[in-house]
């Protein structure tokens, strides 16, 4: 037990005294590790008072992706693949709707489908939106009221129309036949 405490005493006379890197918050420098943890505690419970949806549980996190990436992707009958980022469409006109007793307002899944398909949509029969489920509806079904909401980087399809049960949370994908 002495040599332990005598080589641990020798361990720590040798180690060079550093001043770690700060770590940079806003622009503020931190260094002392209870600080910066506190201050990303802070920006976490910020983002999510300021943007998360009580009635959607996931949880949204102060990290979010660039608007440039791509989070819903639309594959036409041709077999291209138009794709859609945060920013394209939340440019997209938005839409308002009461479902479940409650208002949303996100982009119309009508205004995603004419700003896929530009104008060469009149063959399609079905329309299918997949992401942690699947739904498939006839084309002439679609209307104004199923509505892409934007939740913490990733798309929830709802509608009056359809039992909350039936909602497409993690939406993804729209195939087009």
């Amino acid at each position: 037990m002495l040599a332990f405490f005598v080589c641990s005493c020798q361990m720590s006379a040798v180690r060079p005294e550093t001043t770690p890197e700060p770590v940079y918050i806003d622009g503020t420098p931190y260094t002392n590790p209870m600080e910066i943890i506190s201050q990303f505690a802070k920006q976490t419970a910020v983002a999510q008072t300021e943007t998360a949806d009580p009635y959607y549980s996931s949880p949204i996190y102060a990290t979010q992706m660039p608007d440039n990436t791509a989070i819903l992707f639309v594959d036409l009958p041709d077999g291209r693949r138009e794709s859609f980022s945060l920013k394209e469409l939340t440019d997209l006109p938005q839409t308002t709707v009461t479902a479940g007793g409650r208002e949303f307002t996100g982009v119309s899944l009508l205004a995603v489908l004419e700003e896929a398909l530009q104008g060469s949509g009149d063959s399609i029969q079905t329309v299918s939106v997949s992401g942690l489920g699947s739904l498939t509806l006839l084309k002439s079904k679609v209307s104004d009221d199923f509505v892409l909401l934007v939740t913490g980087g990733s798309l929830r399809l709802i509608s009056p129309s359809l039992p909350n049960n039936k909602w497409i949370d993690e939406a993804t994908l729209i195939t087009l036949r």
